[in-house]
């Protein structure tokens, strides 16, 4: 048997998932179906002629009565409204409430359709939760992020980026071109960039950040494409990770090896050269003296005495090297230190077309450290900066400062800028290894720099060498304040 079409409306609003209701002009429930009964917590039947309104939440009724008188003239309302159970729990639901009329255009009734959004609620505040946790890790986080959309302008910038460019404000980046940055930083990073935005994931490992000379932060960039659900590329996620203090502790370890490897060899070859040159010096200052006595010629003998003197000296350099002296620790000013090491140098040949310019600190605390090590130091950077300049002249920057760090221990730095060539950036990671030396044969044994970083770390300190912006070499000694 056919259905009658009103009897399959009827039964649809019945049974409906959504709560349904009518009412008349006084807002009295004139029909409710099951799902609103179940809902509000009273049988369907009992809600007719109560005053729909009262299944609102009070706080929620008189906006509910703004919007009930706007249905009744003739307009359509959607929003969200709380209502109430009979067991007084409140919940939220999505509110559809549209006119019915008469033949003349008169509303009659009001249809209002209700569903309940708890669930759909519940899971907004937990997104808005993730989004705001999400964002917060962000802001907060020790590496640089940034974003930059298609159009090639910032969406969003971490505080760590905006430090690491020597910035305070996140804000200030935003909406950008990113062409208002790119020109302060490394070509290379620049290039990962522009090949995230072409839709490629892409790294640059142990960069520096702006190639912005001696301070300037190493970095490691990972650009990743941002993808629509078209898989479009939408712009680029950038990561930048600072690693300057790891990238340090890693060469600091590596030289350390090979120092510790190096010394070992070095001690042994040392101690088998001795002997037997010992025993040659004997008999070649013999024979000299008996050609002297003999009215000969003993050039030749104090050449080789002279040459076996030398190679007396690379000796004790080795064994210095291998076994160097216990700090022997007392109070010193490394300012004055520094300039006992160069009024030596003062009438040495080597520094006759070389002019010191001194920046000293004045406020330079005095420490602990053994001064003639210190000095042995000053003495060898001295000496390399003189040899890089010898056949063109120069000056030789010294400049001294006190480095407070906030919750760190206070350091002491000097450094020695040249005015020479530089160094080959093949070699600057080199510079420091034993017996590497760039000097001609007879010029240099290749353990100064090597013995003065030994003595920079064994005062917990460091020492390094970089390629000045304006040109020539500079070496940098740290060394951490201890009081007296």
């Amino acid at each position: 048997m056919k259905m009658d079409p009103i009897e399959m409306i009827s039964r649809y609003l019945t049974d409906a998932h959504d709560m349904i209701f009518a009412c008349d002009v006084e807002h009295r429930i004139t029909f409710a179906n099951n799902t609103a009964g179940r809902e509000l917590g009273i049988p369907a039947k009992r809600l007719i002629g109560r005053d729909l309104l009262l299944g609102v939440e009070e706080h929620s009724r008189s906006l509910a009565e703004d919007l009930f008188q706007q249905t009744l003239d003739s307009i359509d309302w959607h929003g969200e409204l709380l209502l109430r159970r009979a067991d007084g729990m409140v919940f939220p639901a999505y509110i559809s409430a549209s006119p019915i009329t008469d033949n003349d255009g008169k509303v009659e009734r009001v249809l209002v359709v209700a569903h309940d959004i708890t669930k759909r609620k519940e899971m907004e505040t937990e997104i808005r939760k993730q989004a705001e946790l999400a964002g917060s890790i962000i802001r907060t986080a020790p590496i640089g992020i940034f974003t930059i959309g298609i159009d090639r302008r910032i969406m969003a910038a971490n505080r760590a980026f905006v430090r690491m460019l020597g910035g305070t404000r996140p804000g200030s980046l935003l909406d950008k071109p990113f062409d208002t940055i790119s020109a302060r930083l490394n070509p290379a990073l620049v290039k990962s960039v522009e090949t995230g935005l072409a839709g490629k994931e892409t790294s640059a490992l142990n960069q520096p950040l702006t190639g912005g000379g001696p301070e300037d932060l190493t970095v490691s960039l990972t650009a990743v494409p941002l993808k629509g659900p078209d898989e479009s590329v939408e712009g680029v996620l950038v990561i930048l990770e600072n690693r300057t203090e790891l990238v340090q502790v890693e060469e600091q370890l590596l030289q350390a090896d090979k120092l510790a490897s190096t010394g070992f060899l070095a001690a042994g070859i040392a101690h088998e050269i001795n002997n037997p040159l010992a025993g040659i010096h004997t008999v070649i200052e013999t024979l000299a003296k008996r050609v002297r006595r003999e009215g000969g010629n003993e050039e030749p003998y104090q050449r080789i005495l002279a040459n076996i003197d030398r190679i007396k000296d690379i000796i004790r350099r080795l064994l210095e090297f291998a076994n160097p002296e216990r700090i022997q620790p007392q109070k010193a000013d490394l300012n004055a230190l520094v300039i006992q090491v160069m009024d030596f140098f003062k009438f040495h040949p080597i520094f006759r077309r070389i002019t010191v310019e001194w920046k000293l600190a004045d406020d330079l605390p005095e420490i602990i450290v053994d001064p003639k090590q210190i000095q042995q130091v000053f003495h060898n950077l001295a000496m390399n900066a003189a040899q890089a300049m010898k056949d063109t002249g120069g000056t030789l920057e010294i400049s001294s400062r006190l480095i407070s760090q906030r919750g760190k221990q206070e350091i002491i730095e000097i450094r020695m800028h040249d005015g020479g060539p530089g160094i080959p950036d093949e070699n600057l990671k080199r510079v420091f290894d034993p017996f590497f030396t760039t000097k001609p044969p007879g010029e240099g044994t290749g353990l100064g720099l090597s013995v003065s970083y030994s003595i920079a770390k064994n005062h917990n300190g460091d020492l390094s060498a970089v390629n000045h912006p304006k040109g020539g070499a500079e070496f940098i000694l740290k060394i951490p304040v201890k009081k007296i």
